[in-house]
């Protein structure tokens, strides 16, 4: 079974990103369910939708196991099943939806989205006009998420010659697989290698549903606020993680790793580290190999970059600020 994908943009210009979300055609549909309904054509799946008049859109993946998601289907099961089969599930869970409308989004001629009535909708492109005074410097999008890099502008020297800049990362989902969300991003300028912290921010993160207007813009706003402040107690911990042995992490790293890149090349990241690696060392190891992945399993494996910081964060920050002294200056 095939099932189609919009484009994909890996730390792409502004531009590029900009003028694809203002070009490309979006139309969208509020209706009750059991007027949505599957059918194929022995190799793709189709939304067939009755509303003023009957049309087919070949089906996306992100639609597919959005509707999947919604009923806890395991996602990975899908290929060993037939389309029939595939498209069976499909239907009876449309009818079994409670509540009244759905929403469905249709890109490009392509079935992109089915939300509930209640979901808020907070468009890619706001969330860049948001994101524009911090200076956007890439973008990473597909149809599941975008994660939006800004400008590195606060550094700080881990070891003393190895300068590392901190911005942020925001990001969005207009098909609700993401929760909106601001993270601390750290770019090692020697080589590029990224780490996302999730710094007293991960239980703030809000979900596309059931608030008022306005309110998802106000909390982007809000927590970039207190993302800046946020900067230097990071900056503090990551000088503080060079000066950490990183064999309390090397195991739970090994398992997080695992299910991202498998058992193997797990395992010749860990031995790569050589003797008595720092908690730094480790991180750049894998924020490094990270940039050979996917935009989807690239966050995964900086975010688990970023995470082993978090040992150390609120009792260990004014020590950590001492080794900041020492090293940069203050």
């Amino acid at each position: 079974m095939e099932y189609r994908t919009g484009p994909e943009f890996s730390q792409a210009g502004i531009e590029e990103v900009t003028a694809y979300l203002k070009d490309r055609r979006l139309k969208k549909y509020v209706l009750p369910p059991d007027r949505l309904h599957v059918v194929n054509d022995g190799r793709e799946l189709y939304l067939r939708v009755s509303a003023a008049k009957t049309e087919e859109f070949p089906v996306r993946g992100s639609f597919l196991f959005k509707l999947l998601k919604w009923y806890s289907f395991p996602s990975r099961q899908v290929d060993r099943l037939s389309i029939d089969t595939v498209t069976s599930v499909l239907n009876d869970y449309l009818l079994a939806i409670p509540g009244g409308d759905v929403n469905v989004t249709v890109e490009d001629g392509e079935a992109l989205a089915l939300t509930s009535r209640r979901y808020n909708e907070l468009s890619d492109l706001e969330v860049l006009e948001g994101a524009s005074r911090l200076g956007i410097a890439s973008i990473s999008r597909n149809d599941y998420f975008m994660r939006v890099y800004s400008q590195t502008d606060f550094e700080v020297q881990p070891v003393p010659g190895d300068v590392c800049g901190l911005g942020f990362n925001l990001f969005n989902s207009e098909t609700g697989f993401r929760s909106l969300a601001v993270r601390l991003y750290i770019r090692r300028y020697v080589c590029s290698n990224g780490a996302v912290v999730g710094f007293d921010s991960g239980g703030d993160d809000r979900v596309h549903y059931g608030h008022p207007d306005m309110e998802l813009s106000r909390f982007l706003e809000a927590q970039l606020r207190k993302a800046e402040l946020q900067r230097r107690e990071v900056a503090a911990l990551l000088v503080r993680s060079a000066q950490i042995s990183a064999a309390p992490e090397v195991e739970r790293t090994f398992s997080r790793l695992k299910p991202i890149i498998g058992k193997k090349r797990s395992e010749e990241l860990i031995n790569s580290l050589g003797e008595d690696p720092t908690v730094y060392d480790l991180a750049n190891a894998v924020t490094s190999m990270a940039q050979t992945l996917d935009i989807r399993k690239r966050l995964q494996a900086e975010s688990i970059g970023g995470d082993l910081l978090a040992p150390m964060k609120v009792e260990e920050i004014e020590e950590a600020h001492e080794f900041q002294n020492e090293l940069i200056g203050g």
